[in-house]
């Protein structure tokens, strides 16, 4: 397989439906069967069988350079379509596997016909997608016709992906796949030159370059920046443009390339005093804190910057406001479990050890659930012992034990939830909440992969 995003957009596919793939009788799962958190995944009927066709599918349309291979394997994929019309990664599948054909850029309205009928079978998907959300089908569609020439459509349909997710709209990572399917520079050029006041076309260039990731150069990172301020000016309503900028600000504090000597010596100065680096930068820290004030003064129901101010405010050693942030997003978003748990994780730096107790608990039941359930346990754990409920924490840390992120080799480390879903935050770069690590009971706050 050639294209690197066609193989990731295959994997994807397949991951939804792993469960599928594993014995009923398989010994491992069954060892652990007594595990909700096993046994909620078992796969149905009929995943099974989509799963089970899928894989003959994948196999002949992973050999894009085979013409015959490739026609066998569209019309398998119709077959499978035609007997599960809301199977939406399907019609996904068959969207970007026309659009790499040799003669893909003479179909684009075929294209968009396919990623019409996903978007539209999303919602009740069956099997579920593999994907949180439509942002990435919104993003294609916006791509295709900037393509097509019509950058009217490409605004909207763009505005719409970035407000579902700005992480997965603007996708410039597909690997060797032509330029009508693949976003680049270019594109983000020519919308600001057509559009210049369009405050849309400076938020999504913004964009383009944010999802570069905490591997993003420093001129990308001014580039970025000065987009999204751009924007805010065109359009003081955009609390998406504060955000991001705030948020933007915020990734170069751990991440920056551009530091200096001096500023190493003072972040290793601040973590030799059991602090997170942030303290180290409280002239950013404040202009970042005015971001997310202004984005949250623009839109007071955006939950997304309640959370990223209380994140800060929990680095930066202000619980109190930090509470307060939390309670904010709660109100607007109470299923919010990695808001829960990162309360619980103030609660517990203000000496509040039940009240982080029962914030972990709700952490672990919550509708939107934590991304790590063993970061949850751990912490309840760690509560549990700081309020002298010896029993409650040896449960918690033996439930831990048995899930499958330690058995599956990642360690734990000191790391808050922070950001799940739209508005999370790239790889690694949870929030660091300080301190030397317990001897006394493991305290850790998340894990990652060795």
């Amino acid at each position: 397989m050639q294209n690197g995003f066609w193989a990731f957009l295959l994997f994807s596919t397949l991951s939804a439906l792993a469960p599928a793939f594993a014995s009923d009788q398989d010994p491992l799962r069954l060892s652990q069967g007594a595990d909700a958190e096993i046994t909620a995944n078992l796969p149905t009927e009929i995943e099974k069988a989509v799963a089970t066709r899928m894989i003959e599918v994948t196999e002949l349309l992973g050999d894009m350079k085979n013409p015959e291979k490739s026609k066998i394997g569209l019309e398998k994929l119709d077959s499978v379509l035609k007997d599960y019309p809301n199977y939406a990664d399907g019609f996904l599948l068959k969207a970007y596997f026309i659009g790499l054909l040799p003669d893909g850029s003479k179909r684009l309205p075929e294209i968009i016909k396919n990623t019409d009928t996903a978007i539209a079978k999303y919602p009740s998907a069956v099997p579920k997608s593999a994907y949180g959300n439509t942002a990435m089908l919104y993003g294609l569609r916006a791509k295709i016709y900037k393509t097509m020439g019509d950058t009217r459509k490409t605004l909207s349909d763009l505005e719409t992906a970035v407000n579902i997710d700005p992480h997965d709209a603007i996708d410039s990572s597909r690997g060797e796949a032509p330029s009508f399917l693949q976003w680049s520079k270019q594109d983000f050029v020519d919308l600001v030159k057509k559009h210049p006041k369009d405050y849309r076309s400076h938020l999504f260039q913004g964009v383009y370059y944010y999802n570069q990731g905490i591997l993003m150069e420093h001129e990308a990172y001014r580039v970025a920046l000065a987009s999204f301020d751009k924007a805010s000016k065109l359009n003081a309503k955009s609390a998406l443009a504060y955000y991001l900028a705030g948020n933007l600000t915020d990734r170069q504090i751990p991440w920056g390339k551009n530091k200096s000597k001096a500023t190493y010596a003072e972040e290793g100065k601040a973590l030799a005093q059991g602090n997170s680096i942030w303290m180290a930068h409280p002239k950013e820290c404040k202009e970042i804190i005015g971001y997310f004030t202004k984005a949250i003064k623009a839109n007071p129901k955006m939950t997304a910057a309640y959370l990223s101010r209380a994140n800060l405010y929990l680095n930066i050693k202000q619980y109190a406001n930090a509470e307060k942030d939390y309670d904010y997003a709660l109100e607007l978003d109470p299923d919010n479990g990695g808001a829960y748990h990162d309360r619980g994780l103030t609660h517990q730096k203000l000496g509040h050890f039940g009240d982080a107790a029962r914030d972990f608990t709700k952490a672990l039941t919550a509708k939107k659930p934590i991304f790590s359930k063993t970061n949850g346990y751990l912490n309840r754990a760690a509560a549990y012992s700081d309020n002298n409920e010896l029993k409650k924490a040896l449960e918690d840390f033996q439930t831990a034990i048995r899930l499958p992120e330690l058995a599956a080799g990642q360690v734990p480390c000191l790391q808050s939830e922070g950001l799940q879903g739209p508005y999370r935050q790239p790889a690694d770069s949870g929030v660091d909440v300080g301190g030397e690590p317990r001897t006394d009971l493991v305290v850790f706050r998340g894990v990652r992969k060795t």
